[in-house]
């Protein structure tokens, strides 16, 4: 009785081991989803939408698999923004019709709008471009006391212009012209009094209201007399008016970039080749493909990979989850997918992109060689299995503590240098020369190499080097398998030590 009671004692003890093993594991991501594909190994996968293409491709060579990214993107400049000018105002009534400047003539500046450029500047403006009678200034109230000017007599008429004759020298000077004069205009005129001219400032307009306006002549027939200049002007006839031209929309700009896949990238290939769904709805109808946004196949997503392509349009999202509707073409079955492989996808320079130079890490290099225009230097690192404690060396030196600081300040520098960008299909490459070559040994097999070229900068649009010698900087290395650009701060710095470096003994 006492072993059956312990054996059941036990059993329980690992039955309760067992649920509590299985409740507080963590969860699969594979427990949930359904493998819509199965493209192991997968190829390549391709994001295409209006705006941008990238292609994700799986390749080979001496180093091992690698994943090279190609990212094409179209933008299209905005439109101008084009609306067609407006017509002029209609005139307002009354107002007297003006004609147009003659072609190539310009009315002068300060010119009222609307006066024609052929009038004289002291002609009276037309009626509607005087101030109604309502914003009109009163004429000032005459002073009591004061008796107003009489009316001016008319000016009598000029008499004839004859020269006087010239007197003999030493006769008297003619009546009404004083002895010694200069003035031979004849007497001058006595000046108004104050009440005089208290009385002419006082005085109302006796201009009166101002004339009506004078209807247009009709133009002059060929060969008459032109209009006066001063006169009523002939009104021109009315230009034609033709439409507006939109202008051309603007052509598309595409741009390329290139990279090399990091750890994500493998991953995601991985991920893709049997592309997990959380849900299968299986086929649906044309309402619920509107539904889901899956009726235009604007954007979609192809893997290809043993020996099958298949083709999903990507449609929206859903509710709460922000998850993604896929459409299979091959069948039109419907499935919910996480949406990080294609937020990978569509942001593949920000979280695909591989910014290092090498695979290895440093505590399996023994030693370094340096190749510049300055010289050859080897390198040697000392305990560099030691964590905290591994330094370099020249090779060739007796003393091990000389030069440690310099050396090992060097090499911490090379360390820093990181991918900035690949250099693009359509960039050019030419003029660039090599500044510095490094290679990586553990014993006496290579490990990697660097490889630092530089381009001296142009002024834009000439063949010439900007003063002082700038230039940009370039690499490639055994992991980046193509070109690339280095920061030129971070190159520089290198370059300050390196000389130094290379004389040390």
């Amino acid at each position: 009785m006492n072993r059956s009671v312990a054996a059941h004692a036990t059993a329980l003890a690992l039955a309760l081991v067992a649920a509590y093993l299985v409740w507080t594991r963590e969860p699969s991501a594979d427990d949930d989803t359904i493998a819509v594909v199965s493209l192991s190994p997968l190829e390549s996968a391709t994001y295409r939408s209006p705006e941008r293409k990238v292609e994700l491709t799986r390749h080979r060579d001496d180093e091992g698999e690698y994943y090279w990214l190609e990212v094409e993107t179209t933008r299209t400049p905005p439109a101008a923004a084009f609306a067609p000018p407006p017509p002029p105002p209609p005139a307002p009534a009354g107002a007297m019709p003006f004609p147009a400047p003659p072609a190539g003539r310009r009315p002068p500046r300060g010119w009222p709008p609307g006066a024609p450029a052929t009038a004289r500047p002291g002609a009276p403006l037309p009626p509607a471009m005087r101030l109604p009678p309502a914003m009109r200034r009163p004429a000032p109230a005459q002073p009591a006391g004061l008796r107003p000017l009489p009316p001016r007599a008319p000016a009598p008429a000029a008499a004839p212009t004859t020269a006087p004759p010239t007197p003999p020298p030493g006769a008297p000077s003619p009546a009404g012209a004083p002895r010694g004069s200069l003035d031979r205009k004849g007497p001058r005129q006595p000046r108004l009094g104050l009440p005089e001219q208290e009385a002419l400032w006082s005085a109302p307009s006796v201009a009166g209201p101002p004339p009506a306006p004078t209807p247009p002549a009709a133009p002059a027939a060929p060969g008459g007399p032109a209009p006066a200049l001063g006169g009523p002007q002939p009104q021109a006839a009315p230009r034609p008016q033709t439409a507006p031209v939109a202008p051309p929309p603007a052509a598309a700009i595409k741009t390329t970039r290139v990279f090399l896949g990091n750890d994500t990238a493998t991953e995601l290939m991985q991920t893709l080749s049997r592309l997990p769904a959380i849900r299968a709805l299986g086929a649906v109808g044309r309402e619920k493909l509107a539904e889901f946004g899956l009726t235009s196949p604007a954007t979609t997503l192809t893997l290809r990979g043993g020996g099958a392509t298949r083709t999903f349009v990507v449609g929206g999202r859903t509710y709460g989850n922000n998850d993604l509707y896929l459409l299979d073409q091959s069948d039109g079955h419907v499935y919910v997918v996480r949406p990080a492989p294609v937020q990978d996808l569509l942001n593949a320079e920000f979280r695909l992109a591989d910014r290092q130079l090498h695979r290895f890490e440093l505590a399996d290099i023994d030693r370094v060689v340096i190749r510049a225009s300055e010289g050859e230097q080897t390198l040697r690192q000392h305990e560099a299995r030691v964590p905290g404690k591994a330094f370099w060396t020249v090779a060739s030196a007796a003393d091990q503590s000389r030069g440690k600081e310099l050396v090992g300040n060097w090499i911490n520098k090379l360390g820093r240098l990181q991918v900035l960008d690949y250099v693009g299909p359509d960039e050019p490459t030419d003029g660039q020369k090599e500044r510095l070559r490094v290679d990586y040994f553990d014993g006496r097999k290579r490990v990697g190499f660097i490889e630092v070229l530089q381009r001296a900068l142009l002024v834009p649009g000439t063949v010439a080097g900007l003063p002082g010698g700038s230039y940009e900087y370039f690499a490639r290395s055994e992991h980046t398998r193509r070109l690339i650009k280095l920061s030129r701060p971070l190159v520089e710095d290198l370059e300050r030590d390196l000389a130094a470096v290379i004389r040390e003994k």
